[in-house]
């Protein structure tokens, strides 16, 4: 205790804190140091034919709006929901047909529609 009373010491508030000389010896380890893992056999594949993973960019350069945009999700590339509403103008032809199961029994078709309709939609006189 008297060494540690006469080792060199800092105040600080709450008491003195004394500065311990360097370590002369190492602490042995509790265990020994893990061995490496094999590689497994994907592995060893990949290092003797030289492939590397790439990451893929979150972005993908839209063509039909011109601009990046995520690549899934929110606003992404090519969305089927993103597709705009195109209205009919007075000089289009539009069919109706009673029975289809939309809102009203009415169903409207216009030339060049989806390929999913053209089995209930007839053609347009």
């Amino acid at each position: 205790m008297t060494q540690l009373f006469n080792a060199p010491a800092e105040a600080i508030t709450g008491g003195r804190l004394a500065l311990l000389p360097p370590p002369t010896s190492r602490l042995p380890r509790a265990q020994p140091l893990p061995k490496p893992k094999p590689l497994t056999r994907w592995q060893q594949f990949a290092l003797k034919k030289g492939i590397t993973k790439q990451k893929r960019s979150k972005l993908e350069y839209d063509d039909t709006t011109g601009e990046w945009r995520r690549r899934h999700g929110y606003k992404r590339v090519n969305d089927a929901n993103d597709i705009p509403i195109i209205e009919a103008k007075p000089s289009d032809k539009v069919c109706w047909l009673p029975g289809s199961r939309d809102v009203g029994g009415v169903h409207m078709r216009r030339p060049g529609g989806d390929a999913d309709h053209a089995q209930q939609a007839a053609p347009c006189p």
